[in-house]
């Protein structure tokens, strides 16, 4: 575990061409050839701290259930897991930004097998909301997620001084995070929900 551990943060700061196995012995404080008998390779390495990564997507993607008929209840309450889960796991997305600058293509391999799913979940409510009238029938609900997403993955790692920046206040970060997700969620339904 420790292993995976030191691993994991080396992917997210180096990459995986700079992150060099003698260095992680040092740093979780063992032989060398213990990381070569459990992973083989720095590749296997790399493969088992992606696994590990999606391992925790995936049960949290289980917590994000679309059910019910209030569009803005369900809305605000996935970005705040979203918003969430990006925070308590910083590096799942450096290391996702690392995997597509190097070529490793490992994460999209896992996205296919649980974004895919997932977004097609979400799109079947969306339209099951259509139906019902319950949001835009303009509204994309793909283009949607995307924007989204990509909004929290730009904002989940901003300090405290740019926050109080964006907002013009003085507040700690955790204030200014819960602010900031309120505000994509009141976007977000001001755009989709009738």
């Amino acid at each position: 575990m420790i292993i995976l551990n030191v691993a994991e943060e080396s992917f997210a700061k180096n990459g995986f061409a700079n992150t060099k196995l003698l260095e992680l012995a040092k740093q979780a404080n063992v032989n060398h050839a213990l990381i070569h008998y459990y992973y083989r390779t720095k590749d296997k390495l790399y493969e088992s701290v992606v696994e590990r990564l999606f391992e925790k997507w995936e049960q949290q993607i289980k917590t994000f259930e679309w059910v019910g008929d209030d569009p803005t209840a369900v809305l605000t309450d996935y970005i705040e897991r979203y918003f969430r889960f990006y925070v308590e796991n910083v590096n799942f997305h450096k290391i996702r930004i690392w995997d597509v600058m190097e070529k490793k293509n490992l994460f999209a391999k896992y996205t296919e097998k649980f974004w895919k799913k997932d977004l097609e979940e979400k799109d079947r409510v969306f339209q099951m909301w259509k139906d019902k009238k319950m949001i835009r029938p303009q509204a994309n609900g793909r283009l949607l997620l995307y924007s989204l997403w990509a909004q929290i993955q730009y904002f989940y790692s901003m300090d405290e001084e740019n926050l109080q920046l964006i907002f013009n206040n003085k507040e700690g970060l955790d204030k200014n995070r819960k602010l900031l997700v309120e505000r994509i969620a009141e976007t977000v339904v001001q755009q989709v929900v009738i």
